[in-house]
């Protein structure tokens, strides 16, 4: 990145930010809302607030959309215009892109299930045959069939916010410690209004921030962070069926953290497997697997 702006445009681009996610909140819930009503109305059913509520939970692709809509050409814009970042240092420079998504989507999800194995041979999670309450097994596929591009959405767009545009924007000119904190800490904070918020579910995403920090520093590819954070969520929620953020899903199966208390510290309960120690660890190897073994990138070599 180019050193044209001082302080007072940096701290200006970088404000900017709240209003876009504001903005991208308020787009997708009144969106998703008129969209819901369309089609309730469409059914012949009564257009109630838990109607609503309803609706939205079940096509969470929409909301994911709106809210795409708004941060990924916002994010785009303040980056290239306002931050003055080329393509590559948003993290667009990666050669074979879909491998490097792929692999991201891969090591993302093997980072989730390997001590979410552990823990069911333990006795952490309990398997259960049916829940009234959200589908699974066969009867979720027509379901996981959106919730899985919800997914990709949703995960590129915090992305893009995050790492591509803020995480570079301020590793240029705070460094690149103070950076990972700040976009650590934010990440963490956006999670904090989901059901079932805790401080050790805050802790998490503050570990998991450190991780895609640290990984797309360390590749420069936004797609392959992006491919991270879907592999997380989707081997959470789609394939263990445990809470992601607080939010359950359809799918695969379905998993029950255990009741016992101790056991909930070690591996997560009703905000998902980002609250369990266990599973900060995983993260923190994970980040310092990309620390260690990851290529060091000169910032502006780029520009």
């Amino acid at each position: 990145m180019s050193a044209k702006s001082g302080g007072i445009h940096f701290a200006a681009v970088s404000v900017c930010v709240i209003p876009l996610f504001l903005l991208a909140a308020v787009t997708a819930q009144f969106g998703t809302q008129f969209v819901a009503t369309l089609s309730l109305e469409q059914e012949g059913q009564a257009v109630t607030a838990s109607a609503l509520q309803s609706w939205a939970q079940e096509h969470l692709l929409v909301a994911a959309l709106f809210n795409a809509l708004v941060l990924i050409p916002g994010a785009l814009l303040l980056a290239r215009r306002g931050a003055g970042l080329s393509w590559a240092e948003i993290g667009f420079s990666a050669s074979r892109p879909l491998r490097s998504y792929a692999i991201g989507v891969a090591l993302g999800a093997l980072l989730l299930l390997t001590p979410a194995a552990l823990g069911y041979a333990i006795g952490g999670f309990t398997p259960i045959d049916r829940d009234a309450g959200v589908a699974q097994g066969l009867a979720a596929l027509p379901q996981l069939s959106w919730m899985l591009p919800a997914l990709v959405v949703a995960s590129f767009a915090e992305e893009l916010v995050l790492r591509g545009f803020l995480l570079r924007l301020w590793h240029d000119r705070l460094g690149k410690w103070i950076a990972l904190s700040c976009t650590s800490g934010l990440f963490a904070l956006l999670h904090l209004g989901n059901p079932d918020a805790s401080v050790l579910g805050a802790i998490g995403a503050l570990v998991a921030g450190f991780w895609l920090g640290l990984a797309f520093l360390e590749t420069r590819s936004l797609l392959h962070v992006a491919g991270l954070h879907l592999g997380w969520n989707a081997a959470i929620a789609l394939i263990l069926g445990l809470p992601v953020s607080g939010l359950a899903l359809p799918a695969l199966m379905r998993w029950l953290p255990s009741a016992d208390t101790k056991s909930q510290l070690l591996w997560g309960g009703g905000y998902g497997p980002e609250e369990g120690l266990v599973f900060h660890l995983t993260l923190l190897l994970g980040a310092v697997s990309y620390l260690r073994w990851g290529r060091q990138p000169n910032p502006r070599s780029d520009s």
